[in-house]
């Protein structure tokens, strides 16, 4: 492989990174692009770097430890893909949040010339796409191109390139964070197991902060009898045999579809080990991002 210098910001005084680089002796390839890569998580195993902090502003986790770890793409280069990878070792305050907001999307961003990372919020939405298809969108509306892979911002006149991912989301009433959803790492979900039963709906968070039907995603369903990885196979997906209905079936228009997913299971949601058609058990969803 053809090698180059490439830079890498890192966190060197414990607030917000810097103008600081490190020079690395190859192309530093992320291992999946224009995300967060690693952050902390929870009891259950899902992110949860962002939380409510006082009054109008939500704070960021991080610590040498556990440091919150992003990449951005920034196109292409004669060495292939270019990424620039920057990362916060102690916790950030976010203030000065919008008031009754119902979704305040929170970002960060990276200055192309010092690699300084800062933070911004707003209420536009945004979307990850080939083509930018909204007729008329707001100022601060986001779209990730997918054929030059950089992020950009519409300024009430044109769309113009950013480096900046966009991390969570938060709700508000007049005085206080209501609600925080910090997006999966490196595009990927997978559910701890869902214990099902026949002919009932679930909605599950998945908060991969993308459509997956806009930027080509991966859905899975695994089913357990015993809610185990041992005898988990793949879920069969809604068919009709026997006067029966069997498998699961996804709710397309389902609200909020870039963090809720909502599906139905059937008349007998597993085939086990026997060879026998259950009404119970257990399901995992794995959603995987597809670029």
């Amino acid at each position: 492989m053809a090698k180059r210098n490439a830079y890498v910001d890192l966190d060197l005084n414990g607030s917000q990174l810097t103008a600081g680089l490190v020079r690395s002796p190859s192309v530093s390839h992320v291992v999946v692009r224009q995300c967060v890569l690693n952050g902390s998580y929870d009891s259950n195993g899902q992110p949860n770097a962002l939380g409510a902090g006082s009054g109008l502003s939500v704070v960021l986790a991080a610590s040498s430890s556990t440091p919150f770890t992003l990449a951005f793409a920034a196109g292409y280069d004669a060495y292939g893909c270019l990424d620039y990878v920057g990362q916060f070792t102690s916790s950030q305050t976010i203030s000065g949040l919008t008031a009754n907001a119902t979704q305040l999307f929170i970002y960060v961003d990276r200055n192309p010339s010092t690699g300084a990372l800062t933070f911004g919020f707003t209420t536009q939405g945004y979307i990850y796409q080939f083509k930018q298809t909204i007729a008329s969108p707001a100022a601060t509306f986001h779209w990730f191109d997918l054929t030059t892979f950089t992020m950009k911002t519409y300024t009430g006149s044109a769309f113009v390139p950013v480096q900046r991912v966009i991390i969570g989301e938060v709700a508000t009433n007049a005085t206080s964070v209501t609600n925080v959803i910090t997006y999966a790492y490196r595009g990927h979900f997978a559910s701890n197991w869902i214990a099902v039963a026949a002919n009932t709906v679930y909605t599950v968070n998945h908060n991969l902060g993308v459509q997956l039907a806009s930027a080509s995603g991966n859905l899975q369903f695994w089913t357990s009898a015993t809610g185990s990885e041992g005898d988990a196979v793949l879920a069969t997906p809604s068919v009709y045999f026997n006067a029966k209905y069997y498998g699961y079936q996804t709710n397309n228009a389902v609200s909020a579809a870039w963090k809720l997913l909502q599906f139905a299971t059937k008349d007998f949601v597993l085939l086990d080990t026997s060879n026998n058609w259950q009404t119970t058990g257990y399901y995992q969803v794995r959603m995987t991002r597809g670029w």
